[in-house]
């Protein structure tokens, strides 16, 4: 499988995100992650607007529910029988695209290496 556009660190975040939310946060927006080498995308700031962006950064749409930031991307199913493939996984994998609508693609382990099912 060809890498996703972005990948997002599923545990282990360094910041909250209701360290980005106050009273006067929009409830829907653009969340602003800036990626490293790896394509790993780090919270850096809300905004109302998909632009500006500087480089490596990417906009993804959120909204606000009970103070938590939702980025679309919050499930992904797989067959019964592959929890344990799965329980491991540290990265999301999202296909974003140029106007913030994102897609879970996959999951990845600690590694950056796709997680496949056993088929």
């Amino acid at each position: 499988m060809e890498r996703p556009a972005q990948i997002c660190q599923t545990g282990n975040r360094s910041s909250s995100s209701s360290d980005f939310i106050d009273e006067q946060t929009a409830t829907r927006g653009y969340a602003i992650l800036q990626t490293d080498s790896n394509q790993v995308g780090q919270l850096i700031r809300l905004q109302n607007t998909l632009t500006p962006l500087n480089d490596n950064e990417i906009a993804i749409k959120y909204k606000i529910q009970n103070r938590r930031i939702f980025l679309g991307a919050e499930s992904f199913f797989f067959e019964e029988g592959q929890v344990t493939l799965y329980q491991n996984a540290m990265y999301g994998g999202l296909k974003v695209d140029d106007k913030g609508e994102s897609l879970l693609v996959g999951l990845y382990d600690e590694n950056f290496q796709y997680i496949q099912p056993n088929k």
